[in-house]
């Protein structure tokens, strides 16, 4: 999710920092931000606090992450 790691490197936090402050590991945000695992609805209201946006606003883009295919498997 990429509002995630934008919101995070805006604050100039490290992966770590947020794991820290959303309570899971460095390589869950890892896995978080590379798409690679879809939040649970707590840890979007978690994340949504600790970037300081709305509930909705991470849930919009995690639903795009899943629904609109990336630009590489669009095809002409």
């Amino acid at each position: 999710m990429e509002l995630i790691r934008n919101k995070r490197l805006a604050q100039g936090w490290s992966q770590q920092e947020l794991g820290r402050r959303v309570g899971c590991t460095k390589q869950h945000i890892s896995d978080l931000e590379h798409g690679k695992v879809r939040p649970s609805l707590r840890m979007l209201q978690r994340l949504a606090v600790a970037l300081n946006v709305s509930d909705a606003e991470l849930l919009t883009d995690s639903i795009a992450d899943v629904c609109l295919p990336s630009s590489s498997e669009v095809r002409p």
